[in-house]
């Protein structure tokens, strides 16, 4: 771990555009914290966009909680998961640290700087990252009800409004019919009073839809 840890650390003192973490475990113990602070704050005073997508478990930890907080105050972007998400840290999209074996992260990680291969997890932390809650903040309601009431098909739905330049490409995303994928675009238009899909996307996101 000492190995991975100084991997991250070199990692993220060379990133200047963009950070994408996750943590499937979802708490942080308290040495976790302290080891990770001054390397978010490092990256956080250089201006680069942070985005962190963390394990359900983090709602009914309070120091876990209590910390990304912070790090929102400071310009992070948090996001928790509703459903399981694999470990990642991608650095300015052009290197990827995964575990060896997702079951044991203390054996170790693989570090990859190639194209396709982080590429594709760049890919997989979108998907984990649109299907995941925003951190709601301290004194509001935490509940998924807080995401508003559209079933799992209208939220997937919705987010591919966000990445598919086509309907074509929305309904391959979803996994559904062209003609069932535009009479729910239809429909979800109607209840958020769109005039058109890019607004549509914005009045969801507003509404915490997705």
């Amino acid at each position: 771990m000492e190995a991975v840890r100084a991997a991250i650390d070199e990692l993220t003192f060379f990133t200047w555009n963009e950070s994408l973490t996750t943590n499937p475990r979802g708490t942080l113990s308290r040495e976790s914290i302290a080891h990770a602070r001054p390397i978010d704050e490092r990256v956080l005073r250089r201006g680069v966009r942070m985005r962190t997508v963390v394990g359900h478990a983090a709602r009914e930890d309070a120091p876990t909680m209590a910390y990304l907080r912070e790090l929102t105050e400071k310009g992070a972007s948090i996001r928790i998961a509703r459903d399981p998400i694999e470990r990642l840290i991608i650095c300015d999209h052009v290197a990827a640290l995964t575990p060896l074996d997702p079951a044991h992260t203390a054996k170790g990680a693989i570090l990859t700087r190639e194209p396709g291969l982080v590429a594709a997890l760049v890919s997989l932390f979108e998907r984990m990252w649109h299907s995941a809650n925003p951190l709601i903040p301290e004194g509001m309601q935490d509940t998924d009800e807080q995401a508003g009431s559209v079933t799992a098909l209208e939220r997937r739905i919705l987010q591919s409004l966000c990445t598919a330049d086509k309907d074509e490409v929305g309904a391959r995303e979803v996994g559904i019919a062209l003609r069932t994928y535009r009479k729910h675009v239809a429909a979800l238009m109607r209840r958020l009073d769109a005039s058109n899909r890019f607004q549509a996307a914005l009045l969801a996101r507003e509404r915490r839809w997705i």
